[in-house]
């Protein structure tokens, strides 16, 4: 008997075990998961103290920036999708000031973008992908933009091709937020 409790080598279903002066046959297997869930739990406050670090001030700044420069990006893209689902008179065909205009934001978005430092080497992979998507979505509306200015619906092709590849970048730029964050 150790520690109040007797140790069993046979394994005895929990409804046929006796009392014996008032102590309860314990399995060695049953002690064993305990010390498993103990050693786990203590792992896993170890882990979120050491590995799971509040992020610094200029971190959080450069996070922010992202953030609002994305927003602003899909916010675009939402109005053109808007404007190419929705609007009935598909003036975004037919006028190329609007088309003009959304190629200015992401211009503006990419001169805020550029003036962003990485805080750290970890923020490189997210900082390449938000140029990228910035990159390809300017390049989109342009091509939007020269296919409506020219009328020319072969350079709508380039447009829609640069824009598709930039929802692929979405998924990376997600993906690296989580892991920073």
């Amino acid at each position: 008997m150790i520690g109040g409790l007797y140790f069993s080598s046979k394994k005895i279903p929990s409804h046929k075990r006796k009392r014996e002066g008032g102590k309860e046959h314990v399995s060695p297997r049953r002690i064993h998961v305990l010390i498993v869930i103990i050693i786990v739990v203590a792992s896993l406050s170890v882990y979120y103290t050491y590995f799971h670090r509040q992020p610094s001030p200029e971190e959080e700044r450069y996070i922010g920036e992202i953030k609002e420069i994305l927003v602003l990006a899909i916010k675009v893209r939402g109005e053109l999708k808007y404007l190419l689902d929705e609007e009935p008179t598909g003036k975004v065909f037919y006028d190329y000031r609007l088309t003009e205009s959304f190629k200015n934001v992401f211009i503006r978005l990419l001169e805020r973008y550029g003036g962003l430092n990485p805080p750290n080497e970890s923020y490189q992979n997210l900082h390449k992908y938000v140029g990228e998507y910035l990159n390809l979505n300017l390049k989109g509306f342009d091509f939007f933009e020269r296919a409506v200015r020219e009328q020319d619906a072969t350079l709508l092709k380039d447009a829609f091709s640069r824009l598709r590849q930039a929802d692929e970048l979405r998924e990376k730029i997600k993906k690296e937020l989580k892991i920073l964050m």
